[in-house]
């Protein structure tokens, strides 16, 4: 569930434990449905292993991403 925007940065909570990657494909799966892509289309770039991450979202530009994903 996306929850808002904290220190600039999009909030987003996933309910898959941070183990063997699941947490990561969860977040991916959730920004690919919010965004209307393939989950494939968006991956970690950074922090992998970290609360906070960098994703790229394949197919979708800065600003339709904003428009669609910020409350």
């Amino acid at each position: 569930m996306v929850v808002g925007v904290h220190d600039g940065m999009l909030k987003v909570r996933v309910a898959a434990p941070a183990e063997s990657g699941r947490a990561n494909r969860a977040l991916c799966a959730l920004i690919g449905r919010e965004l209307g892509v393939r989950p494939a289309r968006v991956t970690v770039v950074a922090g992998t292993a970290n609360r906070r991450k960098r994703v790229k979202v394949q197919g979708v530009d800065a600003g339709a991403v904003a428009a669609r994903l910020v409350p």
